[in-house]
């Protein structure tokens, strides 16, 4: 309906990057800086530590697992340049790079957002789950006490009887 109403549609090739092999890309007019910008390095590399969360300097399946969730595998096989099981930052961010080079900026701009958007979620999910443990563990103190005070006060009744 937009190409009937004569607006501009922008394609993003984000479902092709994500389930075909690399040795098939698909061909796009790639727009834009020729190379990773300051800023999406920068931003490449903090979610890089984010996703590390174990600090090894080096991404795991299973870290990236809990990330992306679901069935992974490809993606993680196309950041795993040296199928050694692990992803360095050189190559997550020649992932960025080819992702640059094969798709353009838009769609390295999208990706970036997509995951900050999951780990942001992430860990607002994780803070609530703390919060839930702590409320629940205070929840069991105060159950705690209260059948401690209302033994003390049954054995008090006790002796008096």
């Amino acid at each position: 309906s937009a190409a009937v109403r004569g607006e501009i549609i922008v394609y993003l090739p984000i479902s092709s990057m994500f389930f075909e092999p690399a040795s098939s890309p698909v061909s796009v007019q790639v727009e834009g800086p020729a190379s990773l910008t300051e800023s999406q390095v920068g931003r490449a590399t903090q979610l890089f530590y984010c996703v590390d969360v174990d600090g090894s300097k080096a991404i795991s399946k299973a870290e990236f697992g809990k990330l992306w969730g679901g069935y992974s595998t490809g993606l993680f096989s196309e950041l795993d340049e040296n199928s050694n099981g692990l992803t360095s930052l050189a190559e997550w961010l020649s992932f960025f790079e080819k992702t640059l080079k094969n798709d353009g900026y838009r769609c390295v701009d999208f990706l970036l957002k997509m995951l900050e958007n999951q780990i942001s979620a992430q860990a607002s999910v994780q803070a609530q789950l703390s919060e839930l443990h702590e409320l629940h563990a205070m929840q069991d103190e105060d159950q705690a006490q209260e059948y401690a005070e209302l033994m003390e006060c049954h054995q008090t009744e006790s002796v008096q009887s």
